[in-house]
């Protein structure tokens, strides 16, 4: 496979070219093979299988004692060798066997033989153990990155039900009052408002507790989130091959939402023709297509955002961070929950001031004042940044 080839080959261009590294390649190589038949056997995909592969196979100095090439990176890395005494001159004991009268023998006293004292031995050091990465961040483990990716996952579907929520919310609201102005219905319009900013209400609390759920979910992975982490080119390789698996569901899922997007303006238009002097529908129905249009949006995003759930989790673990870069500190929980809230609630603000207040000269006044709180919030947010510790 690609991936492996491709892995390996940077693996041992850090080793010298000889044969014995060229066949622990290829046994490597063939290990890494075996264990990505069994994963997909298994079930699992082709990037993750490739990178559970390399997971097992691909640390060379732990499986150096296997493939027998412990004495090429000892080589390269030397480290010194144990030994337990000096050398010693050989003592040659073949030697004529006679008796000899020392004492016929002019000789000066026989004077203590001195061996060469043996080196010391020299105090352990770790050997092959790559040094610490020099940004002094922990590595990424495929582990903690699967971790993570599963979490995002439930995040984003989390995600997606509080947007969903925002969108709806003031359906109620525009519709109990439109359908109170006709005869026999049975709310009053001051009782169908009520009820209406009563749902509304409900249904903001439910999207912002999703929001905050959601905040939960991921916050053992803020290390990640924030990129305080040393890359692994696993890691790297296996979150790239999880944004490739979903990009084909992404797609579709956006050319479906996009279709929606693009039809959420007909039930407001249709609406509007068919109330009127020269209309079916009764004058009292204005604004009752505005429902519809949320409808439609609400359910283009609801196709979409769980489509694109591994785009963040992938964007996470490939691209460089800088942990103390600005972008990379979140914003408070409070203000993040108040700019998911910001633009349903005035588009909601909008649509009702205009249909029921019918002052579509000034509710447009809506948007540049939504504008101004968002960028309230976010110099809040920056400021908040600011102060809080690198």
């Amino acid at each position: 496979m690609d991936v492996i080839s491709s892995y390996l080959d940077t693996l041992f261009a850090q080793h010298p070219d000889t044969s014995r590294m060229r066949e622990a390649r290829t046994q490597v190589h063939a290990l890494m093979e075996r264990a990505y038949r069994e994963e997909r056997a298994s079930g699992r995909s082709e990037h993750e299988a490739a990178a559970q592969a390399i997971s097992r196979y691909g640390d060379l100095e732990a499986i150096a004692p296997r493939l027998g090439i412990v004495e090429e990176l000892t080589r390269q890395h030397p480290v010194a060798a144990h030994s337990d005494a000096g050398p010693r001159a050989a003592v040659d004991t073949s030697a004529d066997t006679q008796p000899i009268d020392s004492g016929s023998l002019d000789l000066p006293p026989p004077s203590p033989r001195i061996l060469p004292e043996p080196p010391p031995e020299p105090s352990p050091e770790p050997a092959l153990v790559p040094p610490p990465p020099a940004s002094g961040l922990l590595p990424v483990t495929i582990e903690e990155a699967r971790t993570y990716a599963e979490d995002a996952r439930v995040a984003q579907r989390l995600l997606t039900a509080a947007v969903v929520l925002f969108v709806l919310s003031p359906i109620a609201l525009l519709t109990l009052p439109a359908l109170s102005a006709l005869p026999g219905f049975p709310l009053t319009e001051s009782v169908s408002s009520l009820i209406g900013l009563t749902v509304l209400a409900a249904v903001v609390f439910a999207g912002v507790a999703l929001i905050l759920r959601r905040n939960r979910v991921l916050h053992p992975h803020r290390r990640l989130i924030e990129g305080r982490f040393e890359e692994d080119p696993t890691v790297t390789s296996w979150a790239r091959g999880i944004r490739e698996d979903a990009d084909g569901r992404r797609v579709r899922a956006l050319v479906i939402a996009v279709g929606c997007w693009i039809l959420s303006p007909i039930p407001t238009l249709a609406g509007g023709l068919l109330i009127g002097a020269d209309g079916p529908w009764p004058s009292e129905l204005a604004g009752i297509g505005v429902p519809g249009t949320l409808l439609l949006v609400a359910l283009g995003l609801g196709i979409f955002l769980p489509a694109a759930w591994a785009v963040g989790p992938a964007e996470t673990l490939e691209d460089v961070h800088d942990p103390h870069a600005d972008d990379d500190t979140p914003d408070p929980p409070v203000i993040r929950v108040a700019k998911a809230a910001l633009w349903p609630l005035t588009l909601a603000t909008y649509l009702a001031w205009s249909f029921l207040g019918d002052s579509w000269g000034v509710s447009w006044l809506v948007w540049p004042l939504a504008g101004i709180v968002y960028w309230a919030l976010s110099s809040v947010a920056d400021a908040w940044k600011g102060r809080s510790p690198r």
